[in-house]
């Protein structure tokens, strides 16, 4: 009875049926508890159904029967990992390969986690030992190439991938492939092509290959391109994204958002599509055309609508219709409508209410964008934890790099090829200026892989002059002994163009490198024109609060500090300002 119950469990999961494979599994579960190959069909069930507290219970049961079974170890590991257990499931995956060292799943599971952790040499090295125990597995050698990519070692990155689609050409390699030439500045055109042969019409490839024109010159077919995949896929949106992001640094930014008011009449969601939208706007610091359009979104967005009425209305300085809203919504599991209750409060004039909502969320895992608003109010209130938190000056550092002035000419000679657009982007802080796109440090150029270089080294005396380890601390309490850069992009500003002041919340340390200055900026400048400011918060929250620390620019001067610290840069009237910035990751992970 058991073995045909089981059977037709089995049926069911191979059918796709994991409804009925997860109830038939439970059932024989219930009624023989120990009965492993129905807990393992049961857990393998409940993961497929998105379940993964369940699939944990049933995984957990089998192992008290069978500790040591190397497959089951390594069934756990993913069922943490989609638990959000980093740290547990690579453990697991790793007692998995010591009971079974030749695993190729648990090397590739391994490698994954890894990867996903910033634990790149792991990766590297378990994505390795599965190409080697199988050559013929290509996910093996795609997982190697993304591991190289993100080790920083394009050559290898792509002779990984390379092998990846001569095993067998998958999607997934063929566009990690094109991504990978394209983030090298190279013509990656070609590679876009051969993706989208395999998939006419994949939005994210088309998205790509659109951004692969743009950097070859030809703006307008980029934005032609992105124009017909909205029209024929209204509810692409990574390709809305790309258009309206595209379309606003190309000096449209009237009608930079006109693609998703086009798509809605034709849209099949038209939820995701509102939201979509919104997010753009707010980002583009347009409040007010969320704040007009929410009636019009409201029988799409239902109850959702009401987080972006409390966002805009914070952003839009409606104080009172804010506080409507966000009393309307629960605040308890949403970690963006948390960080507008914070924004709310302060710029209502209520930090004390501000550091009690704040404090406790600043210590839950992953909660590291609280931190900068908690530092305000603790500023506010003359709460002495702001001096623990940000008043240490070697928190901040200035370090003169020794390049030449030749060599200062070759970055920046390098740097302004890269600048193609015509004004801020759309996502980014700086205004009056341009910002180039991806990841700067992945170029094939001797002059950026001069400048990496002298910037690793800075980085390292800069960590290691850091007060002493404090692992309540942002900044001071992930490991030390290795990092790795985690993006690179260069700044041109002009005339009155500036930063607004901000935070990188995804950093450990953050950064500001000075290539080129206008005449008169810098030291000896008695109006500190085109200084990084650090410690003002964003104007929009209307906080009388004056820089605790400015930075002169310098040609060659690197300014390093915590990720988390309130930093932008004072405006100055002409010429041109060109800098490289950069965020690092401590290898340990960041608090």
């Amino acid at each position: 009875m058991s073995a045909q119950a089981l059977a037709h469990a089995q049926a069911a999961f191979r059918a796709g049926d994991f409804t009925t494979a997860a109830r038939l599994a439970d059932e024989l579960v219930a009624r023989q508890p120990a009965l492993m190959p129905a807990l393992q069909l049961a857990a393998l069930a409940h993961m497929r159904l998105g379940r993964p507290d369940l699939a944990r219970e049933r995984l957990e049961a089998a192992l008290k029967a069978a500790p040591g079974d190397p497959n089951l170890v390594n069934s756990y590991g993913n069922v943490l990992d989609a638990l959000g257990e980093t740290g547990a499931a690579l453990a697991a995956f790793r007692r998995a390969l010591q009971i079974a060292p030749s695993l190729v799943d648990a090397h590739l599971n391994l490698g994954r986690v890894a990867l996903k952790a910033g634990e790149t040499d792991a990766a590297v090295a378990a994505y390795r030992r599965a190409c080697e125990l199988a050559p013929d597995r290509p996910g093996a050698w795609h997982g190697l190439g993304l591991a190289h990519a993100e080790a920083a070692d394009p050559d290898a990155a792509a002779q990984a991938l390379d092998r990846s689609l001569s095993v067998r050409p998958t999607l997934g390699a063929l566009h990690a492939r094109a991504r990978l030439e394209h983030d090298r500045g190279r013509d990656s055109l070609p590679f876009w092509d051969r993706a989208l042969a395999a998939a006419p019409g994949q939005p994210d490839l088309l998205v790509g290959r659109a951004a692969a024109l743009r950097r070859a010159g030809d703006e307008p077919a980029a934005i032609a391109a992105l124009e017909a995949l909205v029209q024929a896929q209204p509810d692409a949106l990574s390709a809305h994204a790309a258009l309206a992001k595209m379309r606003f640094e190309a000096g449209q930014a009237d009608g930079f958002d006109a693609g998703y008011a086009e798509a809605l009449a034709r849209s099949a969601n038209p939820a995701a599509l509102w939201a979509a939208w919104f997010s753009s706007l707010l980002q583009a610091g347009r409040p007010d055309q969320v704040l007009a359009r929410l009636d019009a979104a409201r029988p799409a967005l239902g109850d959702s609508a009401g987080r972006y009425e409390a966002a805009a209305a914070v952003d839009a300085g409606q104080l009172e219709r804010a506080e409507a809203a966000l009393g309307g919504l629960d605040l308890s599991r949403d970690p963006e409508l948390q960080l507008v209750n914070l924004r709310f409060l302060l710029k209502a004039g209520r930090p004390d209410a501000a550091a009690r909502f704040g404090e406790p969320l600043a210590l839950e895992a992953g909660r590291r964008n609280v931190w900068p608003y908690l530092g305000l109010a603790w500023r506010l209130t003359g709460d002495a934890r702001w001096e623990w938190l940000e008043g240490d000056p070697r928190l901040i550092g200035a370090d003169d790099l020794p390049l030449s002035a030749a060599e200062l000419a070759e970055t920046a000679e390098a740097l302004r090829g890269l600048h193609r657009s015509r004004t801020h982007p759309l996502d980014q802080t700086l205004r009056g200026g341009s910002q180039t796109e991806g990841d700067l440090f992945a170029l094939d150029h001797p002059a950026i892989g001069r400048l990496k270089a002298a910037l690793s080294e800075a980085v390292r005396r800069f960590v290691d002059q850091l007060p002493p380890p404090d692992p309540r601390h942002p900044l001071l309490g992930p490991p030390r002994e290795r990092f790795r850069f985690t993006g690179a992009w260069s700044v041109r500003l002009t005339g009155q163009g500036f930063h607004i002041n901000h935070v990188h919340e995804k950093g450990w340390i953050s950064s500001a490198f000075y290539v080129v200055l206008p005449p008169g900026v810098g030291e000896g400048a008695e109006d500190r024109a085109g200084w990084l400011a650090f410690g003002q918060p964003p104007a929009e929250l209307g906080l009388s609060l004056e820089p605790v620390r400015l930075i002169a620019p310098k040609p060659g001067r690197l300014a390093l500090f915590s990720s988390l610290m309130w930093h932008g840069t004072l405006p100055f009237d002409e010429g041109e300002r060109l800098t490289v910035a950069f965020d690092v990751a401590s290898l340990g992970g960041a608090r």
